[in-house]
């Protein structure tokens, strides 16, 4: 360790640097190493802009310019490999909530962005009403939410792209990965989900900490 901080570095690269990054115990390794530059590589850096006032020092790289950069390989620069042609296609699909949930809570003002926190806000242990306890704050946007990304159009022609509205849908994403704030909230989230006509087809698995407090959650866990 004593090499480390005797050496005047050219650049530190820190991955994945809104992890930990911002801890008593990482500001005083970075105080004391000395080095010319910092490169701080991260997918979601939404915790180090602070750090970054000219956007000069901000450099992005995202899925889209990925894909594009696929597809407009051949195009500028004829003759050369493809270094992104092994990348599978990736399809974004991106949904406006604000409209279907008029809440001026879910309206993120600094990001101007649809604010998931305060949507699956649950109740905490302070609740005075012990059977709210870890339930959410907004249920019933909740519940209106699932409704609305598994209804089914009334068209014949379908009109809508919700993710599971079709039953041709439902059958391509029989497995996705849902992300929310908290192990409170996907237990929370978990429950409304097996309680629902649709997504309560489908095998419901909580992965956040010890996930849902029942024997066929657990089994699945451990597998």
């Amino acid at each position: 360790n004593d090499l480390i901080f005797e050496t005047k570095w050219d650049c530190v690269i820190v991955d994945e640097a809104h992890e930990g990054n911002k801890t008593p115990l990482a500001k005083a390794v970075h105080k004391n190493l000395e080095r010319s530059f910092t490169l701080e590589l991260s997918g979601t850096p939404f915790n180090l802009f602070e750090d970054y006032e000219d956007e000069a020092d901000i450099y992005t790289w995202d899925y889209v310019m990925e894909q594009q950069a696929k597809y407009e390989w051949d195009q500028n620069n004829f003759g050369d490999s493809n270094p992104y042609a092994s990348l599978p296609k990736l399809s974004i699909f991106t949904y406006h909530l604000d409209k279907e949930f008029i809440n001026h809570q879910y309206v993120d003002i600094e990001d101007k962005a649809f604010n998931f926190r305060e949507f699956f806000r649950t109740y905490d242990n302070n609740e005075p009403n012990f059977s709210l306890r870890g339930k959410f704050v907004h249920e019933k946007d909740v519940w209106d939410f699932l409704n609305l990304i598994s209804k089914k159009d009334r068209y014949e022609e379908h009109q809508t792209n919700f993710p599971f509205s079709t039953d041709y849908y439902r059958d391509n994403l029989r497995n996705t990965l849902w992300l929310v704030p908290g192990v409170q909230e996907a237990r929370a989230l978990s429950e409304l989900m097996k309680e629902h006509d649709v997504f309560s087809q489908f095998d419901i698995i909580n992965v956040a900490g010890s996930g849902d407090n029942d024997s066929e959650n657990i089994e699945a866990l451990e597998k």
